[in-house]
């Protein structure tokens, strides 16, 4: 029997772009998803066969994609310390499980 497990709205604006469409049934890949107080919405993804990450975010665009190296996003992007430390956990759940 197939249920939902989570539905998740779109809490951004038209211009903040298309949000990513999660599909948990393609194999190898891991996701996470992080809501702030505001209500700033960023998911993770991690590949197993590239062996690469990335997070996007509804405010600076959904269609862009922050890339994550260790850990750690790429360039400046104001995450604040609860989103860095959810990335953080990210990480570790998708190279360490």
């Amino acid at each position: 029997m197939e249920k939902e497990v989570i539905r998740i709205f779109n809490n951004h604006i038209p211009e903040c772009g298309e949000p990513p469409a999660i599909n948990t049934e393609k194999e190898n890949e891991y996701y996470g998803y992080f809501e702030t107080c505001d209500h700033e919405q960023l998911v993770f993804i991690y590949d197993y066969d590239t062996d690469k990450a990335i997070v996007k975010m509804g405010d600076i665009n959904w269609s862009r994609d922050i890339e994550v190296v260790d850990g750690k996003p790429t360039g400046k992007f104001g995450l604040g310390v609860n989103e860095l430390a959810w990335l953080d956990l990210c990480w570790k759940a998708a190279k360490y499980i």
